[in-house]
Parts: C-alpha cells; structure tokens; sequence
C-alpha cells in the first residue's frame, strides 16, 4: 500500500510567484515597446508666433538654433557642417521622417536658410520650422 504524505496548513497555503512575475515582465516590456518617447532638441528657443501652423507627429528630426545661432540636435551641439552627415545619418534610420527646424526667433535668415539647405542636400524632402500657436 502506498503512504501518502500529510500536507501541513503551511504548505497548502503556499503561493507560486513566479507566474506573477512573469506577468509583470511581460507587461512592463510591452508598455515599454509601444510608448512614444518625446524627442526634444535640447534647447529652449522662443519660436516665433503663427496663426496657419499644423501639429506634426511621429517619427520626427528635430532641429534647434538657439538665439546665439548655435545648431543643436539630439541635446548635442553640432557645427553647421555637421548638419548635413547627421541628418543624413538619422535618415538611413527613418526613411520617411520629416525635418523639422525649431529656431528662436531672434535667429539671422542666413543660418536658418543654411539649416534648411544642409537638410535638403542630406535628401529630406520634407523641412519645415517649428511655430507657436497665434491664440495665446
């Protein structure tokens, strides 16, 4: 005959964690996989004010001239001749992303116009510059 074993009152009460941590991970990983990160240019500009603007979202290339005239991308501060590999360098990534040039409004035409230029030559099609909205 077969002796079977006594389960104490501790062992019935036992609960399996690993189901729920696996759960946790599993959850934790697919809310870090489908969130949009903002992308900043690290910098603060004043943009200047426009009624007709539109919102843009998405994978974006961001821009920023500060008011000194300095060009940053990604929180970096590049030369203007760097302008155009590193756009290029972030295209290869996102094919179809628009270029989006965030400028005070204190900033000189010729750089700007020099941004926007270095940005079509690295092969986007789209460039646009970045507004605040006109009502307030």
């Amino acid at each position: 005959m077969l002796k079977t074993r006594r389960r104490t009152a501790l062992e019935e009460a036992a609960v399996d964690m690993a189901p729920l941590i696996d759960m946790t991970f599993l959850l934790l990983i697919f809310f870090l996989v489908n969130t949009n990160f903002i992308k900043e240019t690290g910098i603060e500009v004043k943009r200047p004010e426009a009624a007709s603007g539109e919102a843009q979202s998405g994978d974006l290339i961001l821009i920023g001239i500060s008011a000194a005239g300095t060009v940053h991308m990604n929180g970096k501060r590049i030369d203007l001749s760097s302008v155009r590999p590193t756009v290029a360098q972030m295209r290869l990534k996102t094919p179809k992303a628009p270029c989006i040039v965030v400028a005070d409004e204190q900033v000189r035409a010729i750089l700007f116009t020099r941004v926007i230029d270095e940005c079509k030559l690295a092969g986007i099609e789209d460039v646009s510059f970045s507004t605040r909205s006109g009502e307030g």
